[in-house]
């Protein structure tokens, strides 16, 4: 969303795998990191992971997604507030 303006989503369409290794626990916070693989014509294959400190607790290999428009699914002015809230970047993370 935030690389879009919150303008669009993405909608996943399909995932070769998707592992999860723990649960998430309440007051947790997990860094996710995606690898893009591909982007054209709204659609973005990538890979990705989500980690608490060093363990990874969820892992996903070659999913597939479209852009969608996000006003269709959210107001995308409550998103940005949302966003502004939980984001928390890391020094020499990209945004």
């Amino acid at each position: 969303m935030l690389s879009t303006g919150f303008t669009h989503i993405i909608q996943i369409q399909d995932t070769e795998k998707i592992e999860y290794h723990q649960l998430l626990s309440p007051g947790q916070r997990m860094r996710v990191s995606v690898q893009m693989k591909n982007f054209q014509n709204d659609c973005v294959t990538f890979s990705g992971k989500g980690l608490v400190g060093n363990q990874e607790i969820v892992s996903l290999q070659n999913c597939s997604a479209i852009l969608v428009p996000l006003a269709d699914f959210l107001d995308p002015e409550d998103m940005k507030t949302l966003f502004s809230e939980i984001f928390k970047p890391e020094a020499g993370v990209a945004t």
